[in-house]
């Protein structure tokens, strides 16, 4: 099974437009169809019930829970792909006290974002002699 081809399949049940799915992937409204039909041979079941070729179609219940399924997925990758790519940050390890914590931490944390710098951090909150 190809990401794309779920990827085409998602967004196609959402526009219910083989014309915007197309438009919107820059493909042809047959690369689409091609790829519904890959995923209806991968899970042997008809996804989509179309009675005329230009009209609209129906979403079977199978074609509804792959849908569902693929928010999921689509969804679980990219969270996957973040993840991986900010593993590659060097880990920042800060310790604070609890009152510069209170005072000065939220805001730090905040411009940190901001500027998406705030990769693997890892805050310690201990009085200053435990922080060593």
């Amino acid at each position: 099974m190809s990401i794309k081809d779920l990827a085409y399949y998602q967004k196609l049940i959402e526009t219910r437009s083989y014309t915007k799915t197309a438009n919107f992937f820059k493909l042809s409204q047959p690369s689409i169809s091609a790829a519904v039909k890959r995923l209806s041979e991968e899970f042997g079941a008809q996804l989509i019930i179309q009675k005329t070729p230009r009209g609209r179609f129906i979403v079977t219940p199978a074609g509804k829970i792959l849908y569902d399924r693929s928010i999921e997925i689509l969804n679980l990758l990219e969270t996957t792909k973040n993840e991986v790519a900010e593993a590659n940050y060097p880990k920042l390890r800060v310790g604070v006290s609890p009152i510069v914590g209170k005072i000065y931490l939220a805001k730090i944390l905040t411009e940190l974002s901001k500027e998406k710098l705030n990769h693997n951090i890892e805050i310690t909150e201990a009085g200053s002699n435990d922080l060593s």
